[in-house]
């Protein structure tokens, strides 16, 4: 049983051993090869591809930062714009105020006008000073003179009075 063991032992030896079951070494050493050449070049790619990432990030940082600014700048001018149009309103309801004011003085200076005529043609003296010093009052108040006379005079005795009416009568040419 030995020398039969031993002789099977022997055949097998001689014999040429038969190719492993499963693929060649030289094809799997360059298939192994190309693996990791095509491992090198993807790694690159993704080497690329983080770049570009990277720098599409800061570009889009970069531009909301812009708009950031550009934003806020815009909503100063539209506050500007808003502040300019209620200071225009605020202007054209003084400019409105005024001009009523403006109108009624007029009217006052040319009822008091008539008035002093009157009481000048009546030879009421005394009414005639009164109501010269009370459109003179209007007349500073009005600010067409900075202050009252400090002498009493009247329209047809004194070219100071004659003047302040004239200055009166005269004033829508101004």
């Amino acid at each position: 049983a030995t020398i039969r063991i031993a002789g099977e032992r022997a055949n097998n030896l001689g014999s040429a051993p038969e190719s492993a079951p499963g693929r060649d070494p030289d094809e799997l050493e360059a298939a192994a090869e190309r693996a990791a050449e095509e491992e090198l070049e993807l790694a690159a790619a993704v080497e690329i591809a983080a770049e570009v990432l990277e720098s599409a990030r800061d570009a889009l940082a970069e531009r909301e930062l812009i708009a950031a600014e550009t934003e806020r700048a815009h909503v100063a001018a539209v506050r500007a714009v808003a502040d300019r149009r209620e200071g225009l309103a605020r202007l054209v309801g003084q400019v409105n105020t005024l001009r009523s004011k403006a109108e009624s003085v007029d009217a006052e200076i040319a009822r008091l006008t008539e008035a002093m005529a009157h009481a000048a043609a009546r030879g009421e003296e005394g009414d005639a000073e009164d109501n010269l010093q009370r459109f003179c009052a209007i007349l500073v108040k009005a600010g067409y003179l900075r202050r009252l006379p400090d002498r009493d005079f009247t329209a047809e005795k004194s070219p100071a009075g004659r003047s302040i009416v004239h200055a009166g009568t005269n004033h829508h040419e101004r």
